[in-house]
């Protein structure tokens, strides 16, 4: 049974303008960065383009690719996708409006929290080593081969990771899976009212 959302699951809500710079965030945005140890706060993000925040060129692909249908249909993309917590796994959705003048609109709401034993790789203050791993940005799985995305409570344990210190950085991209699901959104089927659901739990 799903926990109750908590305050550090808040509600996110941005906006880009016609250029793809960020011209105004909410309080959730701060709320939820310093919640999971981020320091993307609201004062250091307006002006600067969206997709400096992303670095797997895939994934920037994807969001431009449903920005650009937002704004050229003025119908909004709706998807779920994972956003997990050292001791939570996050199930948010996000809803992508077209507003005025070509500026668009974020809006990220949590749909279930379920609580896990803590998970040191997703805590922001472990010490990191020079070792990378790739996590999915929509599914919160990760990479442990070329073909193989795996929870991360598995990924811990079928790399040895706590074994061989320190932990791995962690970088984000998409797993075919996912991508492919966000694709098959772009071709007509990720509505407001329909939305694809990228790593359920």
């Amino acid at each position: 049974m799903a926990d109750q959302v908590p305050d550090s699951c808040p509600r996110v809500r941005y906006r880009i303008s016609a250029e793809d710079r960020l011209i105004e965030v909410n309080d959730g945005w701060s709320t939820f960065a310093r919640a999971n140890g981020g320091s993307l706060l609201r004062t250091t993000v307006i002006g600067r383009p969206i997709w400096q925040f992303i670095s797997d060129p895939t994934t920037v692909y994807l969001y431009q690719s449903m920005v650009h249908r937002v704004r050229q249909t003025g119908t909004p993309t709706r998807f779920c996708f994972r956003c997990d917590g050292p001791a939570r796994r996050r199930l948010l959705s996000m809803q992508i409006s077209h507003t005025a003048a070509g500026a668009v609109e974020f809006a990220v709401d949590p749909v279930r929290e379920d609580g896990r034993p803590a998970l040191l790789l997703l805590d922001a203050a472990s010490p990191r080593g020079d070792r990378m791993l790739t996590m999915c940005g929509w599914c919160a799985r990760a990479r442990i081969s070329d073909a193989r995305w795996v929870e991360l409570d598995v990924a811990v344990r079928d790399l040895g990771l706590f074994r061989e210190p320190p932990l791995p950085r962690l970088s984000h991209g998409i797993c075919s899976s996912c991508a492919e699901q966000v694709i098959a959104g772009l071709g007509g089927n990720s509505t407001a009212t329909t939305p694809v659901t990228l790593g359920a739990f």
